[in-house]
């Protein structure tokens, strides 16, 4: 459900424990203030800014806890997570923390949908798309789509070549085969409009993660992928020449546009018919990609 998170927190560390520790420091309005950065295997980045006793970490919480994160955590492992991370810091800084302590500065939403054979159709198709208030762009031959805004950023890509590319153990990679990847990255606005204080016990929760997934999973839609049209299959069509002309048409405006914005463009009437006509053309090879579907019951 989750990958990497930032979070921060308000706690006096004694100079002693950060003896081992790389410090900056610098000042600022005529005043001297420092920050330490430590290097752990477990947690990603340590960052602590003695001048206002905060205390900031990021990391990937399936990483921490299970070496990799093909592997999708459960709400479940949630207190595990926060007991082992506690645990963690003290042995490093010996201190003691709170999860009501944490507020959450990034959190990346996640899942893995099994695309098999049809995942490159997908990522095509997801190319294509247009959702609501967000940018599409795509990397690498479309390996990575993205919408985005300056809030979120909601990204598809192959897992297994992502595992790959980052060189990761044979087994992780053959775990990853047939994997469409979907990373909502998520930044402090859209944070708060969920929680206030961006609590991160609070976002952490299988509410949070429908709460955020499944308006998305709602936009979209896709359509016939169609291939093989000849001069030969269209001289055997008993539909009009322009009726195929007019389902294609359609199709690229499904590609382009979002369902509520075709529905300004026509008519309820004009509308239904077209989705109609689409349908009962069969072109010489289509298939519908199945929808992408999160069970949410299982994520306990």
């Amino acid at each position: 459900m989750f990958d990497t998170i930032t979070m921060l927190t308000k706690i006096y560390i004694h100079p002693e424990n950060l003896q081992h520790t790389e410090s900056f420091t610098f000042q600022k309005d005529g005043v001297s203030r420092t920050k330490y950065k430590y290097k752990d295997s477990l947690i990603s980045k340590i960052i602590y800014r003695d001048y206002n006793q905060t205390l900031e970490i990021e990391l990937s919480i399936p990483k921490f806890l299970y070496g990799n994160n093909v592997n999708l955590i459960k709400e479940s492992e949630i207190p595990l997570f926060f007991q082992r991370l506690h645990q963690r810091l003290h042995e490093l800084f010996n201190i003691s923390i709170r999860k009501e302590d944490w507020y959450t500065k990034r959190l990346d939403v996640c899942w893995n949908f099994p695309a098999n054979e049809d995942i490159d159709d997908y990522l095509k198709q997801l190319a294509e798309m247009k959702l609501p208030r967000l940018k599409p762009e795509t990397y690498g031959h479309q390996e990575t789509v993205v919408h985005r805004n300056k809030s979120r950023r909601i990204s598809f890509y192959n897992k297994q070549k992502e595992c790959k590319r980052t060189k990761q153990p044979r087994e992780i990679i053959d775990q990853a085969k047939g994997l469409l990847r979907m990373e909502i990255n998520l930044k402090e606005k859209s944070l708060s409009k969920y929680s206030s204080k961006r609590k991160a016990f609070e976002l952490l929760t299988i509410h949070f993660f429908d709460y955020i997934t499944t308006p998305i999973l709602q936009q979209i839609e896709f359509t016939d992928v169609v291939a093989g049209i000849s001069f030969q299959w269209l001289a055997k069509q008993t539909n009009k020449i322009s009726k195929i002309e007019s389902v294609l048409g359609f199709r690229i405006l499904q590609n382009h546009l979002t369902q509520t914005e075709l529905k300004e463009l026509y008519s309820n009437s004009t509308y239904d018919r077209k989705v109609n006509l689409t349908r009962s053309i069969q072109f010489p090879s289509h298939r519908i990609l199945a929808p992408l579907k999160i069970d949410y019951a299982n994520l306990g």
